[in-house]
């Protein structure tokens, strides 16, 4: 079972973890920035877009029905 559907399960009423669900997934692109500064900018700029397209991702589908109407 994906993440999303399992997390939607737990939490889709729950407006709260979806606050904190948004914090750390803001916390988790700004540490993957920060972590990249050593390296290519080009590196740097796919690492940090990655990160923020999957928590993204994550967070969204966790609280927006992942099966549609179910």
């Amino acid at each position: 079972m994906p993440a999303t559907f399992a997390a939607h399960i737990a939490w889709a009423d729950q407006p709260l973890v979806a606050v904190g669900m948004t914090l750390a997934s803001g916390a988790r692109t700004a540490a993957t920035w920060w972590a990249g500064k050593d390296t290519t900018e080009a590196r740097r700029l796919h690492a940090t877009a990655t990160t923020a397209a999957a928590t993204g991702y994550l967070t969204v589908a966790s609280f927006t029905d992942p099966l549609g109407a179910t």
